[in-house]
């Protein structure tokens, strides 16, 4: 127990929310997921007892937050490890950086990044700056409310989620 948190109470409260979640957005079996949130849980847990730990927000958002890292770590990780190919087709490095650089690549790169930032400015003003201050200059939902004059950090996370639920359809239906 730490200032009325119950651990435990935390963990299970927060399991299968977590691995929804994980799931939804990662494609890493039940088991992996598992794994990433006992880690979560254990960091933590660790970071409480050194007293290296503020709570400025609830508890499960750290959980969350820590989980989501250590995911994109896993994610990074797994995407270094070979892939076989069928029939015992080879491409070498060669071949993959000729298609990762090419010209052709490139210039669909610069279209899509084009097409995104008309998006971004058809999402109407507020958006646009949330979107922007996120992504471009490295807010957090804190310093956007300060900025921009929202009431709370609470409320540009809401309409961070409803804007950019908006740019993905855009995105999907004008840009890929």
């Amino acid at each position: 127990m730490y200032d009325g948190l119950n651990f435990t109470d935390l963990y299970n409260q927060n399991k299968n929310k977590f691995a929804h979640w994980a799931k939804s957005w990662t494609g890493l079996s039940d088991t992996d997921v598992i794994d990433v949130y006992q880690d979560a849980c254990v960091i933590l847990w660790q970071k409480i007892q050194a007293g290296n730990l503020v709570f400025t927000a609830k508890p499960a958002t750290f959980l969350f937050g820590i989980g989501r890292n250590l995911l994109r770590e896993r994610l990074r990780g797994r995407g270094r490890d070979p892939i076989p190919l069928p029939d015992g087709l080879q491409i070498s490095d060669d071949d993959i950086n000729e298609f990762v650089n090419s010209p052709e690549e490139e210039m669909i790169q610069l279209q899509r990044n084009s097409c995104l930032e008309k998006l971004i400015q058809s999402l109407g003003e507020g958006c646009a700056a949330v979107v922007k201050l996120t992504f471009f200059h490295e807010k957090n939902s804190n310093e956007i409310a300060e900025i921009a004059g929202y009431a709370s950090g609470d409320v540009v996370r809401q309409m961070r989620r409803r804007c950019l639920k908006q740019l993905r359809e855009l995105y999907e239906k004008h840009c890929i």
